[in-house]
């Protein structure tokens, strides 16, 4: 998902796609810490951010929900623990 959610990004906002892919990995650092911790609070917090990332990413272009939802129903198939 990283790579496609990027690519997505990019197709937005193209200055930002790099920053978003660190970002991406950061949060996913943080995301993995938190839940090896047993740290639900910042587990919600992170994937609160994300939610209001994408759903501003959303509202700059309403197009591409289709193909966001696209890689999220791959993650899902993917993944079955994987946080959508």
């Amino acid at each position: 998902m990283p790579f496609g959610f990027v690519a997505l990004w990019g197709r937005v906002h193209p200055e930002r796609a790099e920053t978003v892919w660190a970002e991406l990995e950061a949060g996913r650092a943080d995301l993995l810490a938190a839940r090896e911790n047993g740290d639900e609070l910042s587990e919600a917090e992170l994937r609160a951010e994300w939610q209001g990332r994408v759903r501003r990413l959303l509202v700059d272009r309403p197009d591409i929900a289709a193909a966001l939802r696209e890689l999220l129903d791959e993650l899902k198939a993917g993944d079955h623990h994987a946080p959508v």
